[in-house]
C-alpha cells in the first residue's frame, strides 16, 4: 500500500525524528547483499534476535525494533510452488475481474493477450510495455487505493494463495503462538522490477483499514531477495532491517499487526544492473523463481478483513 507519513509531536510542541525514513532512506542506496555487508541487517535465523519455534521451521522476531508478535518462516514453499504461484499471477490473476493498475474494468483484451504472449515468448513490443508497466493486483474483496479502503463486493480468494498463507499459520498455531485458523479474504501482489526500475519499492506504511486490527498479516516473497524493513506503531520507532528471500513469509499479529513496514531495496545481482542507459529487456524465463538472477521480486501482502 501507499506510503504514509505518522510523525508525533513532543509536549513542546517539536516534531519527534523520523527514524523511519532516516532507515530506509539509507537502504534505498543498496542495490545488492554485496552492498550491505557493515549493515545491521538480519540475513539469519541463527541471529540471536532469531527465536527458534516449531522444530526451527519458525522463528519469532526478538529484539527492541520490532513487537513479539512477528514471525519469520523461511523456505516454506518449494521452488515449484512459487512457480505455480507466478504462473497464476500471469496466466489467471491479473486478469479482470481482479483489480490491477493496468485494468480495473471487465474490458482486457489488451492485457489477456499481451500477458499471454509473454508466457508463450512470443513477445512484441506491446507484451513488453504490458508486464513492465504491471505494479500490482489485487485479489479476494477489492482494494480502492483512492479512499483506502475494501469494496463491498467480496469475492473469493484463490485457492492455492489461501492453502500457503494457511500452511505458516497453521504451523504457528501448532507451535502455541496463534490459536485459530483465520478465515483469509484479500490480498495485494506487489511487483518489483528491480533490474528495469531501480525505484521500484514499497514505501512504509501499516495495513491498518481492516476492521480486525490484530488478526494476522501473512506476506510471501517470491523473485529476487529483498529488504523488508519492520518496525512498530510509530515512525519514530527505528525498524529492523532484515533479509526476505524466495520461499519465505512474515506473519504479523497482534501489536505487530500494526507495524509500520516496508520495502526500500530489491538486491540485484551486479551482473544484471543498470549500466548507464541501457536495460535488460524482461522475458517469460527471466520471471521464473527458478531461474538464477530472476530480474523481478513479487511479493503478497494476505491481511484478515
Amino acid at each position: 500500500m501507499g506510503e504514509s507519513r505518522d510523525r508525533s509531536t513532543s509536549p513542546r510542541g517539536v516534531i519527534d525524528k523520523d527514524a523511519y525514513q532516516e532507515l530506509d532512506s539509507r537502504w534505498r542506496r543498496v542495490r545488492d547483499l554485496e552492498s550491505s555487508l557493515g549493515e545491521d541487517l538480519l540475513t539469519s535465523t541463527e541471529d540471536p534476535r532469531c527465536q527458534a519455534l516449531a522444530d526451527g521451521k519458525a522463528f519469532r522476531l526478538v529484539c527492541d525494533a520490532v513487537d513479539q508478535e512477528a514471525y519469520l518462516i523461511p523456505g516454506l514453499l518449494s521452488l515449484q510452488e512459487q512457480c505455480d504461484l507466478l504462473n497464476a499471477l500471469l496466466t489467471d490473476w491479473a486478469l479482470p475481474p481482479h483489480r490491477s493498475n493496468l485494468c480495473q474494468s471487465s474490458e482486457a483484451s489488451w492485457l489477456k493477450d499481451g500477458l499471454k504472449k509473454f508466457c508463450e515468448e512470443s513477445m512484441d513490443q506491446s507484451s513488453l510495455s504490458v508486464i513492465e508497466r504491471l505494479r500490482w493486483v489485487t485479489l479476494g474483496q477489492q482494494y480502492d487505493w483512492s479512499s483506502r479502503s475494501y469494496l463491498s463486493d467480496e469475492r473469493p480468494l484463490p485457492e492455492l494463495l489461501v492453502s500457503f498463507a494457511s500452511r505458516a499459520v497453521e504451523l504457528l498455531r501448532l507451535a502455541g503462538e496463534i490459536h485459530s485458523m483465520p478465515r483469509f479474504q484479500a490480498a495485494i501482489c506487489n511487483l518489483y522490477h528491480a533490474a528495469r526500475r531501480p525505484s521500484d519499492r514499497l514505501g512504509g506504511h501499516r495495513d491498518d483499514v481492516e476492521e480486525d486490527a490484530t488478526s494476522p498479516l501473512v506476506t510471501i516473497s517470491i523473485g529476487l531477495p529483498c529488504v523488508f524493513l519492520l518496525g512498530k506503531d510509530t515512525r519514530t520507532s527505528r525498524p529492523l532491517p532484515l533479509l526476505f528471500t524466495a520461499g519465505s513469509m512474515l506473519v504479523l499479529t497482534k501489536r505487530a499487526r500494526q507495524a509500520f513496514h516496508g520495502v526500500p531495496s530489491i538486491f540485484v545481482p551486479p551482473k544484471l544492473q543498470l549500466k548507464g542507459r541501457s536495460f535488460r529487456p524482461a522475458t517469460s524465463q527471466s520471471w521464473d523463481p527458478r531461474t538464477v538472477g530472476t530480474h523481478g521480486a513479487r511479493g503478497w501482502h494476505l491481511p484478515v478483513l
